[in-house]
C-alpha cells in the first residue's frame, strides 16, 4: 500500500512541475502577443492574456474581420486558413513567410515538439526585438516603377 502512494507522489510531484512549465510558457507567449498588438497599435492589447479572446485583437493586426474565426469551425479548412492568417501575421512584422514551413514539422511525432517551441522564439523576436515594427501597409501590393503597367 505504501508503495502506490510513493509512486502517486511522483507523479503528483510530475504533474505540478509540468503545470507550471506549460503555464510560464503560456504566460511568455501572452506576453509577446501583448507586445506584438501593442506595436500595432490594438486597443485591447491586454486581450492576449485571455486564451480565446487573444484572436480578436489577433485579427485587428492582420487586418481581417472577426467573423472570420468562424472558419475554425469548419474541419480542414481551418487548418488552411490558420496558416494564411499566420502568414499574413509574419509579414505584418516583417517576418519572412518562409518560416511557414515548419507547419510541416507538427505532423511529424516529436519534431512537432520543436515547431511550438520555434514559433514561440519567432513570436518572442516579434514582440521583445526593437528591430521588429508593425507595417499598416503589409497587405498592399507594392507600387510598379514609371513605366511599367499592368
Amino acid at each position: 500500500m505504501s508503495g502506490y502512494l510513493g509512486l502517486f507522489g511522483i507523479f503528483m510531484v510530475l504533474g505540478a512541475f509540468i503545470f507550471v512549465i506549460g503555464l510560464g510558457i503560456y504566460i511568455l507567449e501572452a506576453f509577446a502577443f501583448f507586445m506584438a498588438f501593442r506595436k500595432a497599435g490594438v486597443h485591447h492589447a491586454w486581450l492576449a492574456f485571455i486564451p480565446i479572446a487573444q484572436l480578436w485583437p489577433y485579427m485587428r493586426v492582420i487586418k481581417k474581420s472577426a467573423w472570420n474565426l468562424l472558419w475554425l469551425l469548419v474541419p480542414i479548412v481551418d487548418v488552411v486558413f490558420v496558416i494564411i492568417w499566420q502568414a499574413r501575421f509574419l509579414k505584418a512584422f516583417g517576418i519572412s513567410r518562409w518560416w511557414l514551413l515548419l507547419y510541416i514539422g507538427t505532423v511529424i511525432p516529436g519534431v512537432n515538439y520543436a515547431v511550438s517551441i520555434a514559433f514561440i522564439v519567432i513570436y518572442c523576436i516579434i514582440g521583445f526585438s526593437a528591430s521588429r515594427q508593425y507595417n499598416p501597409n503589409f497587405d498592399v501590393p507594392p507600387s510598379l516603377p514609371p513605366g511599367f503597367s499592368v
